[in-house]
Parts: structure tokens; sequence; C-alpha cells
């Protein structure tokens, strides 16, 4: 855990990020060596500044990652931010802990009407994958809940987001954050978040310059803010020792289907 994230998590950010519960907490990240081959096939001849960063085949937000993500003022760089945003108005570090509970997750709906100061500040979220939980009964609080490992065929692939470098003016510490835009799910997501029934914001590889250009007029971002195509994605579930206290995930036969191994 870095400065910024140890910072945080003495001032309660992060304990009260983690009641909130909101989807998409568990994610996997590339490798810098396949991020950049990403970059490369869909952005040829374009120079990307990729730093050093730790990639995980699964990663819960308890653990407070950074994660790496390419935003609308620097998109020639790979910066690495924390989940849960900070927005611009944040006046001090208390502020910061309440509003942070608000910019976790930001439906589509929200992000083009309540939260639309945040209208320009989009960054884009690069995964391997994300992973949900399927209830057995939707409408049962104590339903018992399947994991599932949704991904692009073991691809990268880019979620899309908002984000803001929040300043604590009393420390003068910088803290790098981001939130995820949500949208109704697709029938694919339907079926596993099946309580919700939303799915993050997937950005596919030809719209990338155009999600971080300040300049797009804003019904053609409007347009890119909806659920992505079920047959791109593909899913399975996977083992429940996902969420087992004490238990390392981050190990590659975590993203493995369930059925047919011992874990």
């Amino acid at each position: 855990m870095d400065e910024s994230s140890r910072a945080l998590r003495r001032n309660g950010y992060f304990w009260r990020v983690q009641q909130s519960g909101k989807m998409c907490y568990h994610k996997a990240s590339p490798q810098k060596i396949d991020l950049k081959e990403y970059l490369d096939q869909f952005h040829p001849g374009q120079h990307f500044e990729v730093p050093d960063f730790q990639s995980f085949y699964h990663v819960s937000g308890f653990d407070h990652p950074r994660m790496p993500v390419r935003t609308a003022e620097h998109p020639d760089r790979i910066q690495t931010f924390i989940w849960g945003l900070i927005p611009p108005w944040t006046k001090t570090r208390e502020d910061a802990v309440r509003n942070a509970r608000l910019f976790l997750n930001t439906t589509s709906e929200k992000a083009t009407t309540l939260y639309k100061p945040l209208f320009q500040q989009r960054c884009l979220i690069y995964v391997t994958g994300f992973f949900e939980w399927k209830w057995d009964n939707p409408l049962a609080k104590t339903s018992r809940k399947t994991p599932w490992f949704i991904h692009r065929h073991h691809q990268v692939f880019t979620l899309g987001g908002y984000y803001h470098s929040w300043t604590d003016k009393e420390s003068g510490e910088i803290f790098d954050t981001y939130s995820v835009i949500t949208t109704p799910a697709n029938e694919l997501m339907s079926e596993i978040h099946n309580n919700k029934k939303r799915m993050p914001l997937i950005i596919g590889a030809s719209n990338h310059d155009v999600w971080l250009d300040a300049e797009a007029p804003p019904e053609v971002i409007y347009s890119l803010m909806k659920p992505y195509d079920e047959d791109q994605l593909d899913a399975h579930e996977v083992s429940k020792n996902i969420t087992r206290r004490g238990f390392d995930t981050n190990v590659p036969e975590i993203q493995l289907p369930v059925s047919g191994f011992l874990f």
C-alpha cells in the first residue's frame, strides 16, 4: 500500500468506503507487458508513458489498490489511481471521507445530470476482468451468492470513469482518485448481477480517444454511455474462496471456472 492509501486509511476514508459494498469492487488488472501490447495494437504509432505498476489476478477494493488509468488531462500517459473519487469541490479531509462514499461508482444517469461538473474529467481504467455475485434469490437479503468472473476473452479492456486529483490543503498530500460509471445491465449481466441489474461502463478501443476528448460534444459522449454488447463478453463461476479471509487470491487459479478443479 502506498503512502496516499495509508493516509486515507488513517483518516477513515477507506473504512467508510468498505461499508458501501458497490458493484465492480473486485477487479483483475493487466500486467505491464500486456497493457503495452494492447496500446500498441489499438493506438499504433502513438507513444505512451507506461510506469511500473502492480498487476492483479484478483484484488478487492478492501486492499485499496492503485489501478492503471488514462486521463483526459494526460492521454499519452498511464497513471495509477485509487478507487473512490474525491470530487474537486471537497474542502476538508472530513468532507473527502463523506464525498468519497457517493463517488465509488456513478450511474450513467447521474453522470450526465447531478455530477455534470465532472463531465470533462473522464478516464479509462484498464482491466482484464471484474467479479460479480449472482444471488440465488435476489429478493432475499440472506440469499446465497455465487462469484462470477466477467472478462473479454481474457484480454485487456477498459472501463469508463471520472477522475480527480484532490489536494489536502492542510497536509499538501495529493490523492489521485477515480470512480467507475455504471449502466443498466445487458442480458448477460442481468443474469449475473441479478439484484441490481447494473454493469460497469465499458468503452471499446475505437472510442478511447473520443471518450478522453474534453472538447467532444456532450451528445457524442452520452451515446457511449450504454450497456456493452454481451456477445463481446465471457463469464463463468469461480471459487467462493475469492472472499475467504486470509486466502491469497492474487493467483491465476482464481480466474478459472469452479467446476473441474480443486482450489
